[in-house]
């Protein structure tokens, strides 16, 4: 029997694959886990397990040392990229609704007033979970043009702020973009922060870790200056 002629159209261009960025086991992870599962402890508080609470403040403290945070900041541990932009933009829905003198967590977001989001053209899928588990909607943000290698255009991004009408605003940027590896140019965003009110959330997932290197920390500069 003849094989089957198959024919394969292109809809895009075909892309270069190369692998999934998905980690690895470590064998300290891995005795971490065993640890935690012989334990079988409930951590959802410090009352619960004490000791789980005192391994993650001293964890939060390594992370904003070699990161070179602010020692201020608050730190959570989640299961992933999307949960970790969940996290940080239900703080920003939290923070810019509160501004407009609306409670979200006990009034829900009927009637909220409205959030404008602005982001790169190509944001990481998590970021679009995110918004959409937020009640914020996956497809409502306002998509900034961005540079061959997926960089925002600063003033671009100034253009959408000043034609924005008057409420909460939340602005997306990446720190590692998933493809290139590229970062907005985050001190221009930041001072953007002097004339525009809005939450400034920066996906670093991929490429915040350039920070604990002398040679690519300036590829962050900025960054800092974000709120989450």
């Amino acid at each position: 029997m003849p094989a089957k002629q198959i024919q394969v159209s292109w809809e895009w261009p075909p892309l270069l694959f190369f692998r999934w960025v998905i980690g690895g086991s470590h064998p300290a992870g891995i005795a971490a886990d065993w640890l935690t599962s012989a334990w079988g402890q409930n951590t959802g508080n410090p009352d619960a397990n004490p000791s789980a609470a005192a391994a993650e403040t001293e964890v939060s403290k390594w992370l904003l040392d070699i990161l070179d945070l602010s020692r201020e900041s608050s730190i959570g541990f989640v299961t992933g990229a999307t949960m970790a932009n969940f996290v940080c933009l239900a703080a920003a829905r939290h923070q810019v609704l509160a501004e407009a003198d609306w409670d979200v967590e006990s009034q829900g977001l009927i009637g909220s007033p409205k959030i404008d989001i602005f982001a790169g053209e190509e944001p990481h899928a998590s970021i679009q979970s995110a918004l959409r588990y937020l009640g914020l909607g996956s497809q409502t943000s306002t998509l900034i043009s961005t540079d061959e290698q997926g960089c925002m255009y600063t003033e671009l991004l100034h253009q959408a702020l000043k034609a924005s009408q008057t409420g909460p605003k939340i602005v997306i940027t990446q720190a590692g973009q998933i493809n290139t590896g590229a970062f907005d140019p985050f001190s221009e965003i930041a001072d953007l922060k002097k004339e525009y009110a809005f939450w400034w959330h920066v996906d670093g997932a991929f490429g915040l870790w350039a920070r604990i290197n002398e040679e690519t920390k300036s590829l962050t500069n900025g960054v800092e200056r974000a709120d989450s």
